[in-house]
């Protein structure tokens, strides 16, 4: 029995191959170790229903490592999905919309990856809602784009052959198919060969067969999405049943795979157009898949890929909502300064100073807001539209434990809700009235950055309305 702690080595702190083994141990026979290895594994085999062309099973081990590396990439996505929803919209610069960066970045990669010569301008008229006229040497690219638009429209379609010819006619520019499958073999150098044969497709006279397995593995498997789209991205990648556009067919139908789960339009952000780019460590796992049946070592693989794009997706949500903020910044300060001790007015510009150390001390915690408002004064503005509470069932001109009461049940009824927005809203919320960014940080004691993503929540849960007066957003409360 060999050393459990090499054992797990192996197999929870890096997948590897029997090559790995030897090169990590300086040994060139590592038989009986590597048994043991394999013997652990088998702990963890999950059948996948598919078969190779040899007809031999394939397989996931779903041991710590990849449970770990599964459960952190679907955060990452979640992740993704929420910022992408959030930015989208929102200006990248002042040629793009970050939608619109993410769809050129795909495009850009796409050509390199196939070398395609094309400028970025011509990229650009590519994404144009409009038809513009396309060179013959960028009909590829064109075609990709065009059927990559046919995956957004229309990912929730049931993943079935007249789903795959509808791509496959889209990418290959062929309205009139007159078959979906390849019904020929290539030759290749390698498909001679009789021992430990690594094939380059699968055998034409399987394809139907294969290709209905894997289109009811779809449907029946239990696996989450992530590994679905996976595993269905290699099969199609390995058996290259089309004529040609293998790539592509199993990039976009992994991305629909992923938009038809939980991801919806946040799946087509991911840049994966790469995900077959050969390499000699590829070349590697791709022939260890073969050899052994595991596709986890294709799934390891994939997962690095989408987790390196999950990470540059974030770093452009950063830079995109600083932009943004800068935007905003530079749109609250007047053109000319104005210099007043008092602001006469919610509209005029409020200077911000920043705090004494004194001062600094107890940005912990909220300042008390002192109400100097008598009950008695109130009775004469009952009726009143600009004395009206938002919540009519409370007391009109709210007094310090009144607006208490309302914070804890605004905690209380709202999860989503942070105590400083609860707060500032308990003690804000007097119908015709308007409110700053500026008030808020003022209240709370934090940074511009903390007040402005505050108050934009608490217009997306429908407590305020966000408005632009002159050269500032002020936000006046809604009805509820």
């Amino acid at each position: 029995m060999a050393d459990k702690r090499l054992v797990l080595r192996f197999s929870e702190e890096m997948y590897a191959t029997k090559e790995d083994v030897k090169r990590e141990l300086r040994l060139s026979l590592v038989d009986n170790f590597w048994n043991d290895i394999l013997d652990y594994r088998e702990n963890f085999m999950r059948p996948l229903a598919l078969y190779d062309a040899e007809q031999k099973s394939l397989y996931l081990t779903m041991c710590g490592l990849v449970q770990n590396q599964v459960n952190q990439i679907e955060r990452k996505l979640s992740k993704n999905m929420m910022q992408y929803n959030k930015n989208k919209h929102l200006r990248f610069s002042s040629y793009f919309y970050l939608g619109d960066k993410l769809d050129f970045d795909i495009l850009k990669r796409y050509a390199e990856v196939k070398g395609i010569d094309i400028d970025d301008d011509t990229i650009i008229k590519l994404l144009s809602p409009h038809p513009v006229p396309t060179y013959e040497r960028h009909m590829r690219l064109a075609r990709f784009n065009e059927t990559l638009k046919l995956v957004k429209n229309s990912y929730l379609s049931p993943i079935d052959e007249d789903y795959l010819a509808k791509l496959y006619s889209s990418i290959s520019g062929n309205d009139e198919l007159t078959h979906l499958y390849r019904y020929y073999d290539p030759k290749t150098s390698s498909s001679s060969v009789l021992v430990n044969r690594i094939y380059d497709y699968m055998p034409a006279r399987l394809l139907e067969k294969s290709m209905g397995v894997l289109l009811n593995f779809i449907k029946s498997s239990a696996l989450p999405s992530l590994l679905k789209a996976i595993v269905f991205a290699y099969y199609i990648y390995y058996a290259k049943p089309f004529d040609d556009f293998n790539e592509e067919m199993a990039i976009l139908l992994a991305l629909s795979i992923f938009a038809s789960s939980d991801l919806d339009e946040s799946a087509f952000s991911l840049n994966i157009v790469d995900l077959f780019v050969r390499n000699d460590r590829l070349d590697a796992l791709l022939k260890e898949v073969q050899k052994s049946g595991d596709v986890t070592y294709f799934l390891l693989y994939a997962l690095k890929k989408i987790e390196t794009n999950l990470d540059e997706l974030n770093k452009l949500y950063v830079e995109t909502t600083l932009n943004e903020v800068k935007k905003e910044r530079l749109e609250e300060v007047p053109s000319k300064p104005i210099v007043q001790t008092e602001p006469t007015s919610l509209f005029d510009f409020e200077q911000e100073v920043a705090p004494s150390k004194e001062e600094s001390v107890e940005l912990v915690k909220p300042k008390e807001v002192i109400v100097e408002t008598k009950k008695e004064e109130i009775k004469q503005y009952e009726g009143s539209t600009h004395q009206a509470i938002n919540l009519s069932s409370l007391a009109l001109g709210l007094d310090e434990k009144d607006a208490q009461k309302l914070e804890e049940h605004l905690l209380e009824s709202n999860p989503r809700l942070k105590r400083g927005e609860a707060y500032f809203y308990a003690r804000h919320c007097t119908l015709g009235k308007f409110y700053t960014i500026a008030q808020y940080k003022k209240t709370l004691g934090c940074a511009y950055e903390t007040a402005r993503t505050s108050m934009d929540t608490l217009v997306s849960e429908g407590y305020y309305e966000k408005q632009k007066i002159k050269n500032k957003y002020i936000y006046t409360p809604k009805k509820r």
